[in-house]
């Protein structure tokens, strides 16, 4: 599992390439996101930074995030991630 202390000794780049690889892993397994849409998700997921550790140990907080984060491309006018 991600450490917050150890993500936090990483350069802000690192700290986002793990993030989002866990994430990309995470969210592709959910059936409620559309495989196109990963990339996505992830991107919106991966700007809460270190917050998004607790997150991904909570399968129900990280399906509340990911609701938000589907709810919000909603609203970039063409990208509507809820198929």
């Amino acid at each position: 599992m991600l450490d917050v202390d150890d993500l936090a000794l990483l350069t802000p780049d690192n700290r986002r390439q793990i993030l989002a690889a866990e994430t990309h892993r995470r969210v592709s397994g959910m059936l409620s996101v559309p495989r196109k849409d990963v990339d996505t998700v992830v991107q919106a997921l991966v700007g809460l930074d270190l917050r998004l550790v607790e997150v991904l140990k909570s399968d129900d907080l990280l399906g509340e995030k990911v609701r938000g984060a589907q709810s919000l491309a909603c609203y970039v006018p063409g990208r509507c991630v809820r198929g």
